[in-house]
């Protein structure tokens, strides 16, 4: 009978490892996230408009919370340090534009995003006009 005593340590540490790092992750956001919302962070406030619309379908398959967070700032720091006023229309294509470049999509893959892109543009001019 093979010894399987080591095999079960190992398991059981990286099971252990497994949830220390993952509470860390989220010590971690928890934080970044207070930071953010002390600060009225405009990417933040992207940030869950792009989580509650999920539109790559990421937050659904249990990828962690900062996954839009990159196009979230992108965004945030084009539109809200233009220092004008803008509209849906002007938020929607620069969304296009950062959208298109950060997960390398297609005119087609694009289009298949439409509705949802163009009801995040509205939802951003609307964190702008209560600025």
């Amino acid at each position: 009978m093979p010894n399987i005593y080591p095999f079960i340590i190992l398991i059981l540490g990286i099971l252990i490892l497994t949830v220390v790092l993952r509470h860390r992750r989220i010590q971690d956001r928890q934080r970044l996230y207070q930071k953010w919302k002390q600060e009225g962070d405009y990417a933040l406030q992207i940030n869950l408009l792009f989580q509650s619309e999920d539109v790559e379908g990421f937050i659904a398959q249990g990828v962690p919370w900062g996954e839009y967070l990159t196009e979230a700032e992108d965004i945030a720091e084009t539109v809200f340090t233009a220092g004008k006023q803008n509209d849906a229309h002007y938020i929607l294509k620069v969304l296009i534009q950062v959208w298109r470049q950060s997960f390398e999509l297609d005119s087609d893959q694009m289009a298949l995003r439409a509705v949802a892109l163009q009801k995040l543009a509205k939802d951003i001019a609307e964190i702008e006009q209560r600025a």
